[in-house]
């Protein structure tokens, strides 16, 4: 969350991509800890799992994906209603613009819900995804196949770059769904290595492996950007939720404390608001406060505000009254 703040603010950023970097550790990471919550729990593989496992996570965070929509159509765009716009509103307000191959579309309004559109497509096939994932040699297998063909699909575009795919692989759910079902399987892997192996491993050796690998995370990405295809940093983002989630050593122990775990607590609300608020506040803050880094603090603490209200007082009434509402819609048109 850090680092897509900086990526987005107008604090200066690295020559790196940290904004790709970022994305695809989230997509690898959510694959993991949906596969981890389920691993012990038997889910269906039906369209009717898949629409109930949808509805559960978008009733969470759809209410403050339209205001942040909202409140950067009102500020930010002109002439506030055209038919692209309002045709773009709509795309948005159904979590679907990231199925456009237009970078224009994907990235309207709030910059920041293409990742929520593409989410929903991963939380969608979830169901069907954990049904393959929970065999270790399977998953092994299925790992090898999903990651090659993630890296095929992308050095085809790239060498083909006037054939139209129709895929963004930025934005794509369909390539972002193989990140997602990557992380997913690691699970198998990861739970039985925890239980043969994990114990023997102590917090120093555990401390030694974190700090070497994040030094290599670091340095690859800093000097393989722009070298390397994106499918090559989503396997180092894969080793690297591997290696972390064992959470034994001194790298995983601090970011373990007690106040980025308060913080965890309104991280997605905070990822929700955060583009929104840096496009609607930080043109009319230029005019008053010219450093970028004294701008973007202001900001941030603005964005740790908005979301902690929201997480805490807002967003269970909202859900809630969004439930029933989604509740009587069924009944009627089951009726």
């Amino acid at each position: 969350m850090f680092l897509l703040f900086w990526w987005h603010s107008s604090i200066p950023s690295p020559k790196t991509d940290l904004g790709a970097r970022t994305c695809e550790f989230l997509f690898v990471t959510s694959g993991f800890l949906v596969g981890y919550n389920y691993y012990d729990k038997n889910v269906s593989a039906t369209w009717k799992q898949s629409f109930k496992y949808l509805y559960e996570k978008l009733i969470e965070f759809w209410p403050l994906h339209i205001l942040a929509m909202i409140m950067v159509w009102i500020t930010c765009v002109t002439p506030i209603f055209t038919w692209k716009n309002v045709f773009n509103a709509f795309l948005n307000g159904l979590l679907i613009q990231a199925w456009s191959p237009n970078t224009q579309v994907s990235f309207s309004f709030n910059g920041a819900s293409w990742y929520l559109s593409a989410l929903m497509f991963c939380y969608f096939i979830s169901p069907f995804l954990l049904s393959i994932s929970k065999k270790i040699k399977i998953s092994v297998v299925l790992f090898l196949i999903v990651l090659l063909s993630r890296c095929i699909i992308e050095y085809t575009i790239n060498s083909n770059p006037d054939f139209y795919t129709g895929l963004n692989i930025h934005t794509s759910p369909i390539i972002r769904s193989m990140e997602y079902f990557l992380g997913m399987l690691m699970v198998s892997v990861f739970m039985y290595c925890r239980e043969h192996f994990a114990r023997k491993i102590n917090f120093f050796v555990a401390s030694l492996i974190e700090i070497a690998y994040l030094f290599i995370l670091i340095y690859l990405i800093i000097y393989k950007d722009g070298v390397w295809l994106r499918g090559q940093f989503v396997a180092l983002m894969c080793l690297a939720v591997f290696i972390f989630s064992f959470d034994k050593g001194f790298v995983s122990k601090l970011l373990s404390n007690k106040l980025l775990r308060v913080f965890s607590g309104i991280q997605f609300e905070f990822f929700i608001l955060h583009q929104a608020v840096i496009k609607c506040l930080d043109n009319i803050y230029s005019k008053y406060i010219s450093e970028p880094l004294l701008r973007s603090m202001v900001i941030f603490l603005i964005i740790l505000l908005f979301a902690t209200i929201y997480h805490y007082i807002l967003k269970k009434h909202i859900s809630g009254k969004l439930g029933k509402v989604l509740e009587v819609l069924k009944k009627l048109f089951n009726g």
